[in-house]
């Protein structure tokens, strides 16, 4: 029974974060900084929330692109700030 709880927590993540992701993705290519950053911090906060044992390959996987996703977001801001 537990297991098949894990399995549906890990479900729920897994789908929390694609949607997270769409919306950072939608804010970006919009230009907004602001909004991007309060995305940035939700979706952030659902990474941290998975815990370390990376039962589920695409846990796993999502939790790695937030440094693709750090990245990204520091590159938006600077282009943001090198417009002002």
């Amino acid at each position: 029974m537990s297991n098949q709880i894990r399995v549906d927590e890990d479900g729920m993540r897994i789908e929390a974060l694609r949607d997270a992701q769409k919306a950072l993705a939608i804010a970006e290519n919009a230009g907004d900084a602001k909004q991007y950053f309060l995305l940035w911090e939700n979706y952030e906060s659902l990474i941290r929330n998975i815990d370390g044992t990376h039962r589920n390959e695409e846990l796993y996987s999502q939790g790695q692109r937030v440094v693709e996703d750090e990245i990204r977001l520091k590159d938006l801001c600077q282009s943001l700030q090198d417009r002002v």
